[in-house]
């Protein structure tokens, strides 16, 4: 399968700025060097970026990048729900979870 994204929007503009920062240093560190020697070395940074851009637009990449988010979604709403139902307890004493509604539901199972 070839998905055809297009680059340079998927990449991002930071990564695409990072290496033409780095196309630029190149470039000016390089000025004695022959035409030949430059275009070898503009080659190789731009087929440098295409295989950034060529990773980052991967189906596996965009899945592990998605359950990692959403995980850390899940994660940081479960701390600030906790972090919330604390305060609410110890600031005006009102409990979160009823302790006779547990009891009367583990009367109800049997135990």
């Amino acid at each position: 399968m070839n998905f055809d994204y297009k680059p340079a929007f998927t990449a991002g503009f930071y990564t695409a700025g990072l290496l033409s920062c780095k196309v630029l240093m190149i470039y000016c560190s390089h000025m004695e060097e022959s035409e030949h020697d430059q275009r070898e070395r503009l080659i190789k940074v731009l087929g440098d970026l295409e295989d950034l851009t060529k990773r980052q637009v991967s189906l596996k990449f965009i899945f592990v990048r998605g359950i990692i988010y959403g995980l850390g979604t899940v994660i940081g709403a479960t701390v600030l729900i906790s972090i919330l139902s604390y305060s609410v307890v110890q600031i005006f004493g009102v409990e979160v979870i009823d302790t006779n509604a547990v009891e009367n539901l583990q009367n109800q199972i049997g135990r």
